[in-house]
């Protein structure tokens, strides 16, 4: 009938015992693991959940992110890993992703405004998926669980609770060119968040089909190596570093992944190259429908030249993009589509591309000239519209720049 839990440790092979039990552990104890690396780090399971110390039992606190009110029976800390396996009673198996941050909890830290902590090397894993019905086709007998958090984690120790002001965290390359900006939690204490090794993915025209490939949502993804972290805070900046390391079942070379990673920043920049005409089309043409409404009964040779203009600037914007609806099986494929399913492929396998995907970037290049030669070829058109509009006090038709495009 004794639910306390006793808790003990010898230094002497038994001689004598130190209780290790104080008023925040509940629950009989089952097991107790004490860290190989860092022997003040210990884990405690009792009926009742997990309690971690880590100044060597003095202080223990219950851990309870993710984990129900159960019986923690038995501890495993993974050698490669250094994750913290738990086994339960009746809820299956628990694991806590990387103890190494714990490892590194010094009395200094806990006393600091904010630390960086050590956490394992992210891992570029290599992108998979699979097809399966879950527990709709297989029962509730199917295993199951939740995947970790892509990318690479940054951990840090905050002493108290950010409440006014600024804190996010910033991402460079070694040439110092910034990858990401990444919010930061606001609690207090241990805190993870999460960057996940890709750049933004690039702005694609409005269109009604929908891009086949799941690579044309996402940015390119990082590399190998060490990158810069630094947590900005108000005024007050702190600066670590995040270690990216390849999955071990790659099997390219380092010149196949630096082909990848050049293919696909051309083909980025092609997609926005075409974004920015195809919004800049669309820019010049409710422009045009503008003149055209405001000229007056009398104008009827300028408005139409105008309406022309705008009809014109609306057929090359058609021509450019998907206008039937059917997520990618109405059949229709245009510039946009095709120089989307080109990027997303590349982009989704960080291997080397093939010859005909090299061959057709090049293709897709030049049919992007072609269109941004048609739009280029109207400017005398315009230029004779505007000094006519001018003569009316009417606003000229100008091409937006990239720079104001780049605001939007």
């Amino acid at each position: 009938g004794d639910l306390s839990p006793h808790v003990f440790k010898t230094t002497d092979f038994g001689k004598t015992w130190t209780s290790l039990s104080t008023a925040d552990t509940k629950g009989y104890a089952h097991v107790i693991k004490q860290d190989a690396v860092n022997p003040n780090l210990l884990f405690l399971g009792t009926e009742t959940g997990l309690f971690i110390s880590i100044d060597g039992g003095k202080q223990w606190a219950q851990f309870t992110s993710g984990l129900p009110m159960v019986a923690v029976r038995d501890v495993v800390v993974h050698p490669r890993d250094h994750d913290l396996v738990l086994a339960t009673h009746g809820r299956g198996v628990y694991v806590v992703d990387d103890i190494t941050p714990l490892r590194a909890l010094t009395p200094e830290v806990l006393n600091s405004d904010f630390s960086f902590l050590p956490t394992r090397p992210g891992q570029l894993l290599l992108d998979g998926g699979g097809f399966g019905g879950g527990g709709a086709w297989f029962g509730d007998h199917e295993f199951s669980g939740h995947s970790g958090e892509g990318g690479a984690a940054i951990v840090y120790y905050a002493k108290r609770r950010h409440v006014v002001g600024d804190f996010k965290f910033e991402v460079r390359d070694a040439k110092g060119r910034l990858l990401a900006t990444i919010p930061a939690t606001k609690r207090r204490g241990l805190n993870r968040i999460f960057w996940s090794t890709r750049e933004l993915a690039p702005r694609f025209p409005a269109g009604a089909g929908i891009i086949g490939s799941a690579g044309a949502f996402f940015g390119s993804r990082a590399t190998a190596g060490r990158f810069t972290v630094t947590a900005i805070k108000n005024k007050d900046t702190h600066t670590s570093e995040v270690v990216l390391v390849q999955d071990p079942r790659v099997t390219y070379s380092a010149a196949d992944q630096a082909l990848q990673k050049e293919t696909a920043a051309k083909l980025f920049g092609l997609v926005e190259r075409l974004t920015f005409l195809v919004e800049s089309i669309t820019d010049l043409r409710d422009q045009s429908n503008d003149r055209a409404s405001k000229l007056g009964p009398k104008e009827t040779v300028l408005q139409k030249k105008v309406a022309s203009l705008a009809a014109s600037l609306e057929a090359q914007r058609v021509a450019l993009a998907a206008q039937q609806e059917g997520e990618g099986i109405s059949g229709e494929e245009k510039l946009r589509e095709e120089l989307g399913l080109l990027y997303g492929n590349v982009n989704g396998y960080d291997g080397r591309p093939t010859k005909s995907q090299l061959d057709r970037m090049a293709a897709l290049s030049r049919e992007l000239a072609a269109a941004w030669g048609t739009f280029n070829g109207r400017s005398k058109e315009m230029g004779l519209l505007n000094a006519d509009l001018l003569k009316r006090k009417l606003e000229g038709i100008k091409p937006m720049t990239e720079e104001a495009w780049r605001k939007k």
